[in-house]
């Protein structure tokens, strides 16, 4: 693996034309999903951590992690969608960035921008 395509960030990595293609379409069929909706940012990072290194483990290459939309800050003042946010950076640090291949919105029909695509990497 090039040093590259290593330190590219999750949402900039390539992948082969076949899967933005079936990304694109929504015919992409994930084989797990995780829904961080509703958990606070710790629980939310324990959650993904598990799921992603269990998918690895298992040999799943596509995993739904439902996140919930960014929405502006509410009556009380309190962020909304921290989770959602703060997604793409906690696919990218050094625990999780080695089990993640590449990182995609999700098609409308699979949560849109509330949810995301993980293409988990293969071993070696």
């Amino acid at each position: 693996m090039s040093r590259q395509r290593a330190a590219a960030a999750p949402e900039d990595a390539s992948l082969d034309g076949g899967w933005d293609r079936r990304i694109r379409k929504g015919s992409i069929e994930a084989e797990r999903t995780v829904d961080l909706h509703g958990h606070t940012q710790d629980e939310a990072y324990a959650a993904l951590a598990g799921a992603l290194e269990r998918a690895w483990r298992d040999d799943v290459r596509t995993l739904l992690v439902i996140t919930g939309k960014t929405r502006p800050a509410g009556e009380d003042g309190r962020p909304r969608g921290v989770i959602a946010a703060n997604f793409s950076r906690w696919a990218a640090t050094p625990a999780l960035r080695p089990f993640i291949a590449a990182i995609r919105p999700a098609h409308p029909r699979h949560g849109g921008s509330g949810a995301w695509y993980v293409i988990l990497r293969r071993k070696r």
